[in-house]
C-alpha cells in the first residue's frame, strides 16, 4: 500500500481535551492510519541507514541522534481541508519538543545541533494551492525547518529543504 491510498476522513477520536486545539489535532494524527504508515515507513528508512529511530508517544514522532547532529521528525497526514492547520501545528510542535527535551528533560541528543523536519504523508500540492504552499514553505525555511513528503514510495523535499541523508 502507498500512503495515498489510505483514507482517514471518518476517523472518530474520543476522550480528548477539548481545550487544547493542538492536542486535539495531534491525537487525530496519531490515530490516523496515514500517520502510522508514514512514521513506520520513515523509521524503516532510518534503520536502513544503520541508525536508531526513537519515538516518544508523548511528544516527537521520530528522533535520530548521530555523533554531532540530531534530527527530529514531525509527521503529518493531509486532507483537502487541513494543510494550514497541520503545518502550523507541526512548526510549533517541533519548537516545543526541542525546548522541552533540551531545557527541561535534558534528553540525550537534544544538546547538540538538531535538524528539523516536517514530513507529510503525500505531496502537499495535492491538497492545497501553490500560493498557500509557498507561504508556509518559506515560513518553515526561515525557521530552518525542512519539508519532506512521501511520493511514489520515495521521500521528496521542497526546493530549499535538506534531505535527511
Amino acid at each position: 500500500h502507498t500512503p495515498g491510498n489510505l483514507d482517514f476522513k471518518n476517523l472518530n477520536v474520543t476522550s480528548i481535551d477539548l481545550n487544547d486545539q493542538i492536542e486535539i489535532q495531534n491525537l487525530k494524527d496519531r490515530a490516523s492510519k496515514l500517520h502510522i504508515f508514514t512514521v513506520d515507513y520513515l523509521a524503516e528508512i532510518i534503520r536502513s541507514k544503520n541508525l536508531i529511530p526513537l519515538e516518544d508517544r508523548n511528544s516527537f514522532d521520530l528522533f535520530v541522534k548521530e555523533d554531532q547532529l540530531s534530527k527530529i521528525f514531525e509527521i503529518k497526514s493531509l486532507s483537502n481541508e487541513n494543510f494550514v492547520t497541520q503545518i502550523r501545528s507541526a512548526i510549533i510542535q517541533i519548537q516545543e519538543y526541542i525546548f522541552t527535551h533540551s531545557q527541561i528533560y535534558k534528553t540525550d541528543g537534544f544538546d547538540i545541533n538538531i535538524q528539523k523536519f516536517i514530513v507529510f504523508h503525500d505531496n502537499p500540492k495535492n491538497y492545497t494551492s501553490e500560493k498557500t504552499i509557498n507561504k508556509y514553505f518559506l515560513f518553515a525555511e526561515k525557521l530552518k525547518i525542512n519539508i519532506l513528503w512521501l511520493e511514489n514510495g520515495e521521500i521528496k523535499n521542497s526546493i530549499n529543504s535538506l534531505m535527511p541523508w
